[in-house]
């Protein structure tokens, strides 16, 4: 299963994609497909959707895979910031954060561990 779609899934909650669509101006078929893992959401419309679910753009864009050629020192830098919350995160953005390190990881599989 595609970690973006499941995350934003899990995000939309009890919204109806209606709803979305009325925030966001995406329409909701497309956000069905993205939903259902047939379609790569852009930056634009992950923007917009974080905007709607309150949630940093940076999270979702790194779900999605746009952030794979961010230098080493900044991906480390944020991983060590969300490790060291210490408690502030809830138990639904703990599984948000799993379903991003396992999206990455799948990702990652076959590829050089150096451009991780």
């Amino acid at each position: 299963m595609n970690g973006i779609a499941e995350i934003l899934r899990s995000l939309r909650g009890e919204m109806s994609l209606r709803e979305v669509e009325n925030v966001t101006s995406v329409s909701r078929s497309y956000l069905s497909r993205v939903e259902n893992g047939l379609r790569k959401p852009s930056a634009e419309v992950l923007s917009k959707l974080a905007d709607c679910y309150g949630v940093d753009p940076l999270f979702l864009y790194g779900a999605a895979g746009l952030l794979k050629d961010a230098p080493e020192e900044k991906t480390l830098s944020d991983l060590a910031a969300v490790v060291n919350a210490g408690g502030r995160l809830s138990s639904e953005q703990v599984k948000l954060l799993r379903l991003v390190a396992e999206s990455m990881l799948s990702d990652a599989e076959g590829k050089d561990p150096s451009r991780l």
